[in-house]
């Protein structure tokens, strides 16, 4: 899953308080080696360079290997499926759950952001 040419990189949200504790939690160092993890409110032409190929930041989290982009719900796919030993967490976190699932976490997320009086990334 991953490529050699650079780190793992996930591109988050880092005023997020879910997104900061989801990639603070994920054991991905053990799991993948050298890991990026990039506040996406600190590289905007990151941000952009990943919304002109379609992978606008403020609707989902961002996980590249270097070889596959994931996005959304994909993306909190890619990095459970590398960090978790649990069965029933896999199974609560497998891709068709996710896609199920993720756009009413987008929903609480964003929701969150607006009520701490925080602006999308990409306004």
């Amino acid at each position: 899953m991953m490529s050699s040419a650079r780190p793992f990189r996930i591109l988050y949200d880092g005023e997020c308080p879910f997104c900061q504790s989801y990639v603070g939690f994920a054991r991905l160092r053990k799991a993948v080696g050298e890991v990026e993890l990039i506040d996406a409110r600190e590289a905007p032409e990151l941000v952009a360079d990943y919304h002109e190929r379609g992978f606008p930041i403020d609707e989902g989290m961002i996980v590249d290997t270097g070889d596959v982009v994931y996005f959304g719900g994909d993306a909190v796919w890619a990095i459970n499926s590398l960090v978790s030993r649990n069965p029933l967490l896999k199974l609560m976190s497998g891709r068709k759950f996710l896609k199920v699932i993720y756009p009413s976490l987008r929903f609480g997320r964003n929701s969150v952001i607006r009520l701490l009086g925080r602006k999308p990334i990409q306004s």
